[in-house]
């Protein structure tokens, strides 16, 4: 029991009295007085003059952080699986789990490279405990009744796969429907054979293509371009050549009276008639009046 009511007498008179300075003094004389007994004693604890601070000895204190960094990290994945008692479970594990012939305990004590890999293999499971946001399942779970946890960590992977896939799917098909909405508009009646024609790498339809990524949209829509060009180019061309026929439709009816002739000769020169200078050529051949 530590007497804080005869801090105020001089040692000496207390030591006279039948008391030492660790039964009366401050909690902080009575550890100071245990650790001064413990470096006088030697191979655990001593006082460094210089320093003035008491230091464990090197190969006690690397234990003691082996074991206090094994028991903290434990501790963390038992709190995150919900384990009742982690305190208990931890001690329990560090006595008893089995790590190639030797407890945890022991492991922690001697160190070196199989402690190194005991706790890695416990940070393994203190990430995947800690793995809400990220994809991390590991089967070595160490011995500990953590099949709860690692079952809810693998349903919130498949479920953030889901989604990520489901996210994928939603903007490939958006891809598709922006590209087939372009075609239809510009393309009419030609659009669906072209968004069936071959993508640039011949593994697809131009349209799945385009669905995979934003790159390949650009490209599909650079070649949905050039076809719109090519058809506004064939459709003029083809309306032009119509207006050349209809002037000679005009012109053979006007220099040739009889309806049956006329038709006769539109039939033999009408496909031909395809330019201006088609056209000149064809009116050079009806027959001049009189």
């Amino acid at each position: 029991m530590i007497r804080t009511d005869l801090s105020y007498y001089r040692g000496k008179a207390i030591e006279a009295a039948g008391y030492t300075t660790s039964s009366y003094g401050t909690p902080d004389t009575a550890i100071r007085d245990y650790l001064f007994d413990l470096s006088f004693l030697g191979g655990i604890v001593f006082w460094d003059r210089d320093e003035q601070a008491f230091f464990i000895e090197g190969a006690l204190h690397g234990y003691l952080h082996r074991r206090h960094e094994l028991r903290w990290k434990l501790k963390q994945i038992l709190e995150a699986a919900g384990a009742p008692d982690p305190q208990v479970v931890t001690e329990r594990w560090m006595r008893k789990y089995n790590v190639s012939g030797q407890s945890p305990e022991s492991v922690a004590r001697q160190g070196g490279e199989p402690f190194a890999t005991l706790l890695q293999r416990i940070e393994n499971l203190r990430r995947m405990a800690n793995a809400r946001y990220e994809s991390y399942v590991v089967d070595d779970l160490c011995g500990l009744s953590l099949r709860t946890l690692r079952d809810t960590r693998l349903r919130e992977q498949e479920e953030r796969e889901a989604k990520r896939l489901k996210e994928l799917a939603d903007a490939a098909a958006a891809r598709r429907e922006y590209l087939e909405r372009d075609a239809r508009q510009d393309l009419g009646d030609e659009a669906s054979e072209w968004l069936r024609s071959p993508s640039p790498d011949h593994m697809k339809t131009i349209l799945e293509w385009a669905g995979v990524n934003d790159a390949q949209l650009q490209v599909a829509e650079r070649q949905l371009g050039e076809a719109i060009r090519n058809r506004k180019a064939r459709l003029a061309a083809a309306e032009a050549i119509r207006g050349y026929q209809q002037q000679l439709e005009v012109k053979v009816r006007a220099a040739i009276a009889d309806r049956q002739r006329a038709e006769l000769f539109l039939e033999a020169w009408r496909s031909t008639c395809d330019s201006p200078a088609a056209l000149n050529a064809i009116l050079a051949k009806l027959p001049k009046r009189r």
